[in-house]
């Protein structure tokens, strides 16, 4: 019997094999890549997430009219967080941070916000780190529900304590 992670990822590779039946829809293959590399990334795999992450990066960078190009960015961007490529993964919060879709979606944008305030810690860019730090509790803050922000608000609290030299301020 499947448990509820081997079925997710059966049901992903189904979805795969019928997005390779319609070659002329390549959105509908990059969508499926960029759950891949979600999956991949949530279980801490992050070999089979590049892959998938930049299959779908590459699709998305080319047409960038639609909203998940900012996703794909974040997903790679995952890849190398959980490979400790920090440079890597500022570039790509960077840029996907950039994007006004990223901006629209408040989810995203805090944890794409915490991410590169913890890879600008990491290498040694505290006050950086710190103003991405600042900006994503204003924005739990402002936020009509912050309670859905507890687990954003833990890391964010945590890589503050952690990382930065002085944290008594």
């Amino acid at each position: 019997e499947l448990n509820n992670k081997d079925q997710e990822l059966k049901i992903l590779f189904e979805a795969k094999a019928i997005a390779l039946e319609y070659p002329y829809l390549p959105y509908l293959e990059a969508l499926v890549n960029l759950n891949l590399a979600n999956y991949y990334n949530f279980y801490y795999q992050p070999d089979f997430a590049k892959f998938y992450a930049e299959a779908a990066n590459q699709f998305f960078q080319k047409n960038n009219e639609y909203r998940e190009y900012a996703e794909s960015l974040f997903e790679l961007s995952n890849v190398y967080l959980t490979k400790e490529n920090y440079l890597k993964t500022i570039y790509l919060l960077q840029e996907a941070i950039a994007d006004t879709r990223l901006r629209n979606d408040t989810f995203s944008l805090v944890r794409a916000l915490s991410d590169l305030s913890y890879s600008l810690n990491a290498v040694g860019q505290y006050q950086k780190g710190l103003s991405f730090t600042r900006e994503a509790i204003e924005l739990i803050k402002s936020n009509r529900n912050p309670d859905w922000f507890y687990r954003d608000l833990t890391n964010l609290a945590i890589n503050y304590k952690n990382l930065h030299p002085d944290s008594t301020k």
